[in-house]
């Protein structure tokens, strides 16, 4: 009987040893499970930051796509504006030009005129030449010389 109370004993306390172990075993892998389960969760959180974080970007890099191709087109407006300013420009200055040597030829047959009228040498025509309308020695030269070659 005692014999039989010992081996009774000796069972339960493996028993109640075996029960615990057990017990230790579902908390441990209860506690490996949360683990998981927290980790996951963080990795869940971490890829719907990078997903936002992806498309905050993708939005930033249309907007400076937009922005460059409005810059582009303003850009090339400007320079279609200023090119015909330009346009305009050189059409003023023909034009001027054109008056520029109407009014130098008058200048010129002025001056001849003079030359001849008071009698003046061909020096002092070129001299006179090059004062009023501005021209080279070469050129006034040819003019007084037309001149005084003729008479």
């Amino acid at each position: 009987e005692e014999k039989a109370r010992i081996e009774a004993e000796e069972k339960a306390t493996a028993e109640a040893k075996a029960a615990k172990e057990e017990m230790k075993r579902q908390k441990a892998e209860e506690k490996a499970t949360a683990e998981a389960k927290a980790a996951k969760e963080q990795l869940e959180k971490e890829l719907a930051e990078a997903k936002a974080a992806k498309e905050e970007m993708e939005r930033q890099e249309a907007a400076e796509k937009a922005k460059t191709n409005i810059t582009k087109t303003d850009l090339a407006a400007e320079i279609q504006k200023e090119l015909q300013e330009l346009r305009e420009q050189l059409q003023e200055i023909d034009n001027d030009d054109e008056i520029d040597e109407t009014s130098q030829s008058k200048i010129i047959i002025d001056t001849l005129k003079n030359a001849v009228a008071k009698g003046w040498t061909k020096t002092k025509t070129v001299q006179e030449l090059r004062k009023s309308a501005n021209l080279t020695v070469k050129n006034a030269r040819e003019y007084a010389s037309e001149i005084f070659d003729t008479n």
